[in-house]
Protein backbone atom coordinates (compact mmCIF):
# COMPACT_ATOMS: atom_id res chain seq x y z
CA UNK A 1 0.00 0.00 0.00
CA UNK A 2 1.33 3.42 -0.91
CA UNK A 3 1.79 5.83 1.97
CA UNK A 4 0.00 8.45 -0.12
CA UNK A 5 -3.14 6.36 0.32
CA UNK A 6 -2.82 6.39 4.12
CA UNK A 7 -5.11 8.85 5.87
CA UNK A 8 -3.86 10.26 9.17
CA UNK A 9 -6.85 10.75 11.47
CA UNK A 10 -6.76 13.34 14.29
CA UNK A 11 -5.80 10.87 17.04
CA UNK A 12 -3.02 9.43 14.88
CA UNK A 13 -1.77 12.95 14.14
CA UNK A 14 -1.69 13.74 17.86
CA UNK A 15 0.22 10.52 18.55
CA UNK A 16 2.83 11.19 15.88
CA UNK A 17 3.22 14.85 16.90
CA UNK A 18 3.93 13.80 20.49
CA UNK A 19 6.49 11.24 19.32
CA UNK A 20 8.12 13.83 17.05
CA UNK A 21 8.42 16.26 19.95
CA UNK A 22 10.05 13.57 22.12
CA UNK A 23 12.58 12.80 19.37
CA UNK A 24 13.54 16.44 18.93
CA UNK A 25 13.80 17.08 22.68
CA UNK A 26 16.12 14.09 23.11
CA UNK A 27 18.19 15.10 20.05
CA UNK A 28 17.25 11.97 18.05
CA UNK A 29 17.37 13.98 14.85
CA UNK A 30 17.74 11.10 12.40
CA UNK A 31 14.66 9.36 13.84
CA UNK A 32 12.78 12.67 13.67
CA UNK A 33 13.73 13.10 10.01
CA UNK A 34 12.60 9.56 9.25
CA UNK A 35 9.24 10.22 10.92
CA UNK A 36 8.82 13.53 9.08
CA UNK A 37 9.41 11.81 5.75
CA UNK A 38 6.78 9.23 6.70
CA UNK A 39 4.24 11.90 7.68
CA UNK A 40 4.81 13.98 4.55
CA UNK A 41 4.19 10.94 2.33
CA UNK A 42 0.88 10.16 4.05
CA UNK A 43 -2.41 11.75 3.00
CA UNK A 44 -3.29 14.75 5.13
CA UNK A 45 -5.78 17.52 4.32
CA UNK A 46 -4.09 20.07 6.62
CA UNK A 47 -1.81 21.86 4.16
CA UNK A 48 -0.46 24.12 6.92
CA UNK A 49 0.74 21.08 8.87
CA UNK A 50 2.34 19.59 5.74
CA UNK A 51 4.24 22.83 5.17
CA UNK A 52 5.42 22.84 8.80
CA UNK A 53 6.70 19.27 8.45
CA UNK A 54 8.53 20.07 5.23
CA UNK A 55 10.06 23.19 6.77
CA UNK A 56 11.18 21.23 9.84
CA UNK A 57 12.68 18.50 7.66
CA UNK A 58 14.54 21.14 5.64
CA UNK A 59 15.85 22.72 8.85
CA UNK A 60 17.08 19.34 10.12
CA UNK A 61 18.90 18.80 6.84
CA UNK A 62 20.58 22.20 7.15
CA UNK A 63 21.43 22.10 10.86
CA UNK A 64 22.20 18.37 11.08
CA UNK A 65 23.00 17.03 7.59
CA UNK A 66 23.62 13.51 8.91
CA UNK A 67 20.00 13.43 10.12
CA UNK A 68 18.88 12.87 6.53
CA UNK A 69 20.93 9.69 6.29
CA UNK A 70 18.50 6.72 6.34
CA UNK A 71 18.25 4.83 9.64
CA UNK A 72 18.83 1.49 7.93
CA UNK A 73 22.07 2.77 6.43
CA UNK A 74 23.16 4.05 9.83
CA UNK A 75 22.45 0.67 11.46
CA UNK A 76 24.47 -1.09 8.78
CA UNK A 77 27.47 1.16 9.53
CA UNK A 78 27.71 1.34 13.34
CA UNK A 79 31.14 3.04 13.18
CA UNK A 80 29.87 5.87 11.01
CA UNK A 81 31.68 9.17 10.52
CA UNK A 82 29.04 10.88 12.64
CA UNK A 83 29.63 8.58 15.60
CA UNK A 84 33.39 8.88 15.29
CA UNK A 85 33.07 12.66 15.14
CA UNK A 86 30.97 12.59 18.33
CA UNK A 87 33.58 10.43 20.06
CA UNK A 88 36.34 12.86 19.15
CA UNK A 89 34.33 15.88 20.23
CA UNK A 90 33.50 14.35 23.61
CA UNK A 91 37.10 13.19 24.09
CA UNK A 92 38.26 16.76 23.47
CA UNK A 93 35.71 18.13 25.92
CA UNK A 94 36.65 15.69 28.66
CA UNK A 95 40.36 16.43 28.16
CA UNK A 96 39.87 20.20 28.19
CA UNK A 97 37.53 20.11 31.20
CA UNK A 98 38.47 17.63 33.94
CA UNK A 99 35.02 18.02 35.48
CA UNK A 100 33.07 17.35 32.25
CA UNK A 101 32.48 13.65 32.93
CA UNK A 102 31.42 14.39 36.51
CA UNK A 103 28.98 17.02 35.21
CA UNK A 104 27.39 14.37 33.00
CA UNK A 105 27.20 11.94 35.93
CA UNK A 106 25.55 14.67 38.04
CA UNK A 107 22.94 15.01 35.27
CA UNK A 108 21.86 11.47 36.14
CA UNK A 109 20.39 12.87 39.36
CA UNK A 110 17.98 14.97 37.31
CA UNK A 111 14.27 14.23 37.63
CA UNK A 112 14.02 14.36 33.83
CA UNK A 113 14.39 10.98 32.13
CA UNK A 114 15.24 12.71 28.85
CA UNK A 115 18.14 14.58 30.47
CA UNK A 116 19.40 11.37 32.05
CA UNK A 117 19.34 9.56 28.71
CA UNK A 118 21.10 12.45 26.97
CA UNK A 119 23.84 12.31 29.61
CA UNK A 120 24.23 8.55 29.20
CA UNK A 121 24.31 8.83 25.41
CA UNK A 122 27.35 11.10 25.80
CA UNK A 123 28.97 9.01 28.53
CA UNK A 124 28.65 5.93 26.31
CA UNK A 125 31.02 7.58 23.80
CA UNK A 126 33.65 8.60 26.35
CA UNK A 127 36.43 6.08 26.85
CA UNK A 128 37.78 6.82 30.32
CA UNK A 129 39.26 4.31 32.72
CA UNK A 130 36.95 3.63 35.64
CA UNK A 131 33.95 5.43 34.11
CA UNK A 132 31.82 2.28 33.82
CA UNK A 133 32.62 1.40 37.45
CA UNK A 134 31.45 4.87 38.52
CA UNK A 135 28.17 4.42 36.64
CA UNK A 136 27.54 0.99 38.18
CA UNK A 137 28.36 2.38 41.64
CA UNK A 138 25.85 5.20 41.01
CA UNK A 139 23.21 2.73 39.84
CA UNK A 140 23.58 -0.01 42.46
CA UNK A 141 21.86 1.59 45.50
CA UNK A 142 18.95 3.33 43.75
CA UNK A 143 15.83 2.39 41.82
CA UNK A 144 16.56 4.04 38.49
CA UNK A 145 14.21 4.00 35.52
CA UNK A 146 14.52 0.69 33.59
CA UNK A 147 15.83 2.56 30.52
CA UNK A 148 18.63 4.02 32.66
CA UNK A 149 19.42 0.63 34.18
CA UNK A 150 19.65 -1.02 30.77
CA UNK A 151 21.77 1.76 29.25
CA UNK A 152 24.28 1.63 32.11
CA UNK A 153 24.42 -2.16 31.86
CA UNK A 154 25.26 -1.80 28.16
CA UNK A 155 28.00 0.74 28.89
CA UNK A 156 29.42 -1.53 31.60
CA UNK A 157 29.31 -4.61 29.37
CA UNK A 158 31.01 -2.80 26.50
CA UNK A 159 33.72 -1.64 28.93
CA UNK A 160 34.38 -5.27 29.88
CA UNK A 161 32.85 -5.34 33.36
CA UNK A 162 31.64 -8.73 34.55
CA UNK A 163 29.69 -10.26 37.39
CA UNK A 164 26.19 -10.15 38.88
CA UNK A 165 24.35 -6.93 39.65
CA UNK A 166 21.13 -6.80 41.66
CA UNK A 167 18.68 -4.00 40.86
CA UNK A 168 15.20 -3.04 42.01
CA UNK A 169 12.26 -2.91 39.60
CA UNK A 170 9.23 -1.84 41.57
CA UNK A 171 8.37 -4.74 43.88
CA UNK A 172 10.79 -7.06 42.08
CA UNK A 173 14.51 -7.51 42.67
CA UNK A 174 16.33 -8.61 39.53
CA UNK A 175 19.84 -9.98 39.23
CA UNK A 176 21.65 -9.77 35.90
CA UNK A 177 25.10 -10.75 34.68
CA UNK A 178 26.68 -7.57 33.35
CA UNK A 179 28.69 -9.28 30.62
CA UNK A 180 25.56 -10.91 29.17
CA UNK A 181 23.82 -7.59 28.50
CA UNK A 182 22.82 -7.44 24.80
CA UNK A 183 24.67 -4.82 22.78
CA UNK A 184 23.41 -5.78 19.31
CA UNK A 185 20.21 -7.31 17.93
CA UNK A 186 22.05 -10.60 17.47
CA UNK A 187 22.70 -10.72 21.22
CA UNK A 188 19.00 -10.86 22.09
CA UNK A 189 17.17 -14.19 22.22
CA UNK A 190 15.81 -15.00 18.77
CA UNK A 191 12.17 -15.04 19.91
CA UNK A 192 12.28 -11.39 21.03
CA UNK A 193 13.35 -10.06 17.66
CA UNK A 194 10.98 -12.41 15.84
CA UNK A 195 8.02 -10.73 17.56
CA UNK A 196 8.74 -7.32 16.05
CA UNK A 197 9.56 -8.85 12.67
CA UNK A 198 6.12 -10.48 12.64
CA UNK A 199 4.44 -7.18 13.47
CA UNK A 200 6.34 -5.32 10.74
CA UNK A 201 5.48 -8.03 8.23
CA UNK A 202 1.76 -8.08 9.04
CA UNK A 203 1.24 -4.37 9.69
CA UNK A 204 3.04 -3.51 6.47
CA UNK A 205 0.14 -5.20 4.67
CA UNK A 206 -2.85 -4.50 6.90
CA UNK A 207 -2.02 -1.40 8.95
CA UNK A 208 1.01 0.56 7.69
CA UNK A 209 0.30 3.48 10.03
CA UNK A 210 1.73 1.48 12.95
CA UNK A 211 4.59 -0.21 11.10
CA UNK A 212 6.88 2.78 11.67
CA UNK A 213 6.68 2.64 15.47
CA UNK A 214 6.62 -1.14 15.92
CA UNK A 215 10.39 -1.52 16.11
CA UNK A 216 10.97 1.60 18.20
CA UNK A 217 8.28 0.65 20.73
CA UNK A 218 9.47 -2.95 20.96
CA UNK A 219 13.09 -1.95 21.56
CA UNK A 220 11.94 0.32 24.37
CA UNK A 221 9.81 -2.44 25.83
CA UNK A 222 12.52 -5.10 25.96
CA UNK A 223 14.85 -2.56 27.62
CA UNK A 224 12.03 -1.80 30.07
CA UNK A 225 11.56 -5.44 31.10
CA UNK A 226 15.18 -6.60 30.76
CA UNK A 227 16.13 -8.98 33.55
CA UNK A 228 12.55 -9.47 34.77
CA UNK A 229 10.34 -12.55 34.74
CA UNK A 230 8.55 -11.16 31.67
CA UNK A 231 11.85 -10.94 29.79
CA UNK A 232 12.65 -14.54 30.73
CA UNK A 233 9.23 -15.62 29.43
CA UNK A 234 9.76 -13.75 26.16
CA UNK A 235 13.20 -15.30 25.75
CA UNK A 236 11.75 -18.81 25.58
CA UNK A 237 8.60 -18.28 23.49
CA UNK A 238 7.82 -20.74 20.74
CA UNK A 239 5.90 -20.00 17.55
CA UNK A 240 2.42 -19.80 19.08
CA UNK A 241 3.61 -17.51 21.86
CA UNK A 242 5.45 -15.29 19.37
CA UNK A 243 2.23 -14.92 17.38
CA UNK A 244 0.26 -14.06 20.53
CA UNK A 245 2.72 -11.35 21.61
CA UNK A 246 3.03 -9.98 18.08
CA UNK A 247 -0.77 -9.69 17.85
CA UNK A 248 -0.85 -7.94 21.23
CA UNK A 249 1.84 -5.46 20.16
CA UNK A 250 -0.06 -4.77 16.92
CA UNK A 251 -3.33 -4.22 18.81
CA UNK A 252 -1.86 -1.96 21.49
CA UNK A 253 -0.07 0.21 18.92
CA UNK A 254 -3.17 0.41 16.71
CA UNK A 255 -5.26 1.51 19.70
CA UNK A 256 -2.64 4.11 20.65
CA UNK A 257 -2.69 5.58 17.14
CA UNK A 258 -6.37 5.29 16.21
CA UNK A 259 -8.16 4.95 19.56
CA UNK A 260 -9.65 1.60 18.57
CA UNK A 261 -8.67 -1.47 16.59
CA UNK A 262 -10.37 -4.58 15.09
CA UNK A 263 -9.30 -7.11 17.76
CA UNK A 264 -10.76 -10.18 16.04
CA UNK A 265 -9.21 -9.27 12.70
CA UNK A 266 -5.80 -8.77 14.29
CA UNK A 267 -6.04 -12.16 15.99
CA UNK A 268 -6.82 -13.65 12.60
CA UNK A 269 -3.86 -11.88 10.95
CA UNK A 270 -1.49 -13.63 13.36
CA UNK A 271 -3.30 -16.96 13.51
CA UNK A 272 -3.89 -16.71 17.25
CA UNK A 273 -6.16 -19.59 18.24
CA UNK A 274 -8.32 -20.03 21.33
CA UNK A 275 -5.50 -22.05 22.92
CA UNK A 276 -3.30 -18.94 22.93
CA UNK A 277 -5.99 -16.41 23.75
CA UNK A 278 -4.98 -16.19 27.42
CA UNK A 279 -1.35 -15.53 26.51
CA UNK A 280 -2.52 -12.85 24.08
CA UNK A 281 -4.63 -11.17 26.78
CA UNK A 282 -1.77 -11.29 29.28
CA UNK A 283 0.55 -9.76 26.67
CA UNK A 284 -1.98 -6.94 26.09
CA UNK A 285 -2.02 -6.22 29.83
CA UNK A 286 1.79 -6.13 30.06
CA UNK A 287 2.23 -3.95 26.97
CA UNK A 288 -0.62 -1.68 28.06
CA UNK A 289 1.08 -1.08 31.42
CA UNK A 290 4.29 -0.19 29.61
CA UNK A 291 2.66 2.32 27.23
CA UNK A 292 0.76 3.97 30.07
CA UNK A 293 4.00 4.35 32.02
CA UNK A 294 5.51 6.25 29.06
CA UNK A 295 2.60 8.64 28.66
Amino acid sequence: MSKNNLILFPKALDYYQIELTKMLESERYREAAELLRFLIECKNDDERLNLEWMALLEWLGTAFPSALKPLAESDAEPESDEREMLRRMLADKSQQDDSYVNKLIYMLDSSSLEKQLIALDQLAHIKQEGLADKLVAWLRPIEAHPFIQFKILQIAAEAGLEGPLTLRRGDELITVEIERTPLLDSHFPKSLMEIVRRVQQVSGIHDPTIAYFAEQTWRQYIAFVYGTNVYALLSHLEDAGIDAWAAALHLILAESVAGEAPRDEILEYYGVTSDCRLEFENACVELGKFLRSQA
